[in-house]
C-alpha cells in the first residue's frame, strides 16, 4: 500500500489460530495484530472493525490476493456519495482446474460495473459510516455474513462491484 502513497492506513490482522508464519509476515509489514481463535467470521471483522480509526474498511481474506491498485480503484467509487460498499467478484489462479475455469465464465460474462444487493466479503471495502450505521457483521451467523450486511447496506446505499477493483481468490469458491 505505501508504494502508491496512501497519506495514511493501518493494517490490521486478526488471526484465529494460523499455524504457519502468518503473524511474523503481518508484523513485518507493520501489522497490527490481534489473535482471536474464539470469534466467528464475523466477530473478527466486527473487532478488527472496531479497533480501526479510517473512513473505509477494507476486508481481504488470506486466501485472497488484491492488485497493487485494488485500494485506489475502489476509493475512487465512494466519489459517488450514494455508495456504501466496493469491491468485485474475484479472478482465480492462472493455472486453475477446469472446474474453476468453468465456474469463473459467469464472472468474465458480468458487466464492467454494476450495482448488487451484496458482495462477498473476502474483498470488500465498506464506508466505516456505512458499516456501523448498519451494525456490523451478525455475529449470530456462521456463514453468508457478507449477504446478510449486504442486503442490510443495499436497502440505503448502493454496493457496486467493479472489476478495476482486482483481486484474485486462491480457494475454492
Amino acid at each position: 500500500l505505501a508504494s502508491i502513497d496512501y497519506p495514511k492506513y493501518e493494517i490490521i490482522l486478526i488471526d484465529n489460530g494460523s499455524t504457519d508464519k502468518t503473524i511474523e509476515v503481518a508484523k513485518g509489514y507493520g501489522a497490527i495484530v490481534f489473535e482471536k481463535p474464539e470469534l466467528t467470521i464475523s466477530g473478527m471483522r466486527n473487532y478488527g472493525a472496531r479497533h480501526s480509526s479510517g473512513d473505509v474498511l477494507a476486508f481481504v481474506d488470506a486466501d485472497v490476493v488484491v492488485s497493487k491498485m485494488w485500494l485506489r480503484n475502489a476509493i475512487m467509487s465512494f466519489d459517488e456519495t450514494d455508495i456504501g460498499c466496493v469491491g468485485c467478484s474475484p479472478n482465480i489462479p492462472e493455472e486453475s482446474t477446469w472446474v474453476e475455469t468453468i465456474w469463473h465464465l459467469q464472472i468474465k460474462a458480468m458487466p464492467q460495473r454494476e450495482t448488487r444487493k451484496w458482495l462477498a466479503s473476502m474483498n470488500m471495502i465498506v464506508r466505516r459510516d456505512v458499516f456501523f450505521e448498519m451494525g456490523g457483521f451478525n455475529e449470530a451467523l456462521i456463514t453468508c455474513e457478507d449477504v446478510d450486511l449486504g442486503y442490510r447496506i443495499s436497502t440505503k446505499y448502493r454496493i457496486v462491484s467493479d472489476k478495476r477493483i482486482e483481486a484474485v481468490h486462491l480457494g475454492e469458491a
